[in-house]
């Protein structure tokens, strides 16, 4: 239910007749405004999947640190051969995670129990 702006404005006319009133107006106008902008969906990842560039970002590590890390088999990663006939490294966001708290690229039974539910 959408509230009736033009008689709250009224009311509010009444109330102290003047720029108050009008100040008060325009920051409930805002607010609603922005109510019904976080009402709409947002974009979301759809995928857990990143490639490196995003890989990169989400660990705040540089590509060519991922690529150091992925040679001395540092960090989980699967690479995938591409049409084109090169090789493309994908990072599962879980993983990383995982990797970033345990520093782990393959955990243990034992290391799995705690996140079975995270991983």
């Amino acid at each position: 239910m959408k509230p009736d702006v033009n008689r709250d404005q009224q009311e509010m006319k009444n109330l102290n007749g003047g720029a108050e009133s009008t100040f008060l107006i325009d920051m409930l106008k805002t607010i609603m405004e922005q109510i019904e902008q976080l009402k709409q969906p947002v974009a979301t990842q759809t995928t857990p999947w990143m490639t490196i560039t995003e890989a990169a970002e989400y660990t705040r590590a540089s590509t060519r640190s991922l690529r150091r890390w992925v040679a001395e088999n540092k960090i989980p990663y699967i690479r995938r051969d591409t049409e084109s006939g090169k090789a493309k490294l994908f990072f599962h966001r879980k993983m990383i995670d995982y990797w970033m708290f345990t520093g782990s690229t393959k955990p243990t039974k034992k290391q799995r129990e705690p996140f079975a539910a995270f991983v």
